[in-house]
């Protein structure tokens, strides 16, 4: 396998902090967005270079067992998977397990707090909004988004029978009106058309909700296997969702 970083790959990483490992990540996706929309060449040569750099981090023996995934991201880990194809996808979740191991850990915000306090050196799929919100208050992190970006969408809707249905419209209406304000205010990214140049930036793919829905069981046990490196030999088979 040929490397754009020979040195690094042959011993030289191993040899960095994770910091330091994570500054040059950080430098190269840095290159990317400079480059974006105005040198496709540059751009495009900035992101394999920080996705190699990307994968040295997570297969440093140094940092085995202490790279951090939340307990529940079927939806995540379904919607990567298809994009990077399916045989593509599960092989590179198993050998990432099998290299390095995962510190499995339940729930956003507690992963979330583990990368600050260091206990976890770096975490994968964690909301966006969490880390940006720390970052912002001072604490020592700070999140990249990585291509395939997936995105998660949160849905509003008045129950059928709401024991106070007027008051629940009204509540639906501020949510999307001056609720969003409150919103931007906690680092979420919220509907307004403001936002569209953001998001479009992250070329993201949205999780497909009715696949996921249809197959949520069949995908839940596939995350849980694969993250806790059990079934090696386990597919999604004929009957997965699409």
């Amino acid at each position: 396998m040929a490397f754009m970083h020979e040195g690094l790959a042959s011993g030289g990483w191993e040899r960095l902090s994770l910091a330091e490992q994570l500054g040059n990540v950080g430098s190269e996706v840095l290159r990317a967005s400079r480059s974006e929309g105005k040198d496709e060449k540059s751009f495009w040569t900035a992101v394999e270079r920080a996705l190699e750099l990307f994968d040295l981090t997570l297969q440093d023996p140094r940092w085995k067992g202490r790279l951090g995934a939340e307990s529940k991201a079927q939806e995540w880990f379904y919607t990567l998977v298809q994009e990077m194809g399916e045989d593509a996808g599960f092989k590179f979740f198993r050998d990432l397990v099998a290299a390095n191991g995962l510190s499995v850990r339940s729930g956003n915000s507690l992963l979330n707090n583990l990368v600050v306090a260091g206990e976890v050196p770096l975490a994968l799929a964690i909301y966006s909004y969490l880390p940006e919100q720390k970052h912002r208050a001072g604490a020592p992190i700070n999140w990249i988004a990585l291509q395939p970006t997936v995105a998660y969408t949160d849905g509003m809707a008045v129950a059928r029978h709401a024991p106070h249905p007027n008051a629940a419209v009204l509540f639906y209406d501020f949510l999307f009106t001056e609720g969003q304000t409150f919103l931007e205010k906690l680092n979420h990214v919220t509907t307004q058309r403001k936002n569209e140049a953001y998001v479009a930036k992250f070329n993201p793919k949205f999780i497909d909700v009715g696949a996921v829905l249809d197959g949520y069981e069949k995908w839940g046990k596939l995350y849980e296997d694969t993250i806790q490196g059990r079934g090696a030999g386990a597919s999604a088979g004929a009957g997965a969702a699409k």
